[in-house]
């Protein structure tokens, strides 16, 4: 980790570092003068994917979706989201348009041809090829006519 900046009035410090994969991590402190410094601070880099806005759209494709979550990248290609469809045709690409830390929208392929009523989830991929899946129903999908 690499310091950014210290804001000493509010105690804060901000980071920069390369990434890792999800999970909760120890960080201990090391003061370049002073050693090690006694620290209890815990980094969570974990993603997770709670809900979106919508949970049917059309077989043709088009539909804009909202996904709201967490610890999502600031870069539309960071999180690629994916609709699966329960392993029956396989999943079917929703193309990010706009991200940030808590938010994704994005459009589902408009090459789908399939059956109405096929069902599946949605599924965010993180940086590190992790996938951060939606528990039903919040993340249900279903194609329609």
């Amino acid at each position: 980790m690499n310091v950014i900046a210290v804001d000493d009035a509010n105690k804060r410090i901000v980071t920069k570092f390369g990434g890792a994969y999800s999970g909760k991590f120890n960080v201990r402190i090391r003061h370049r003068k002073f050693g090690l410094i006694k620290s209890t601070l815990i980094l969570d880099v974990s993603a997770k994917t709670t809900s979106t806005d919508k949970h049917k759209g059309s077989i043709y494709g088009g539909t804009l979706v909202t996904i709201t979550g967490k610890n999502y990248g600031s870069v539309k290609t960071d999180n690629p989201v994916q609709i699966s469809t329960n392993g029956a045709i396989g999943s079917k690409n929703c193309y990010v348009q706009t991200t940030e830390a808590t938010k994704i929208t994005c459009r589902i392929d408009d090459t789908i041809s399939m059956t109405t009523g096929l069902k599946g989830d949605v599924a965010v991929f993180l940086k590190t090829s992790e996938e951060s899946p939606c528990v039903k129903p919040n993340c249900a999908w279903e194609y329609t006519d």
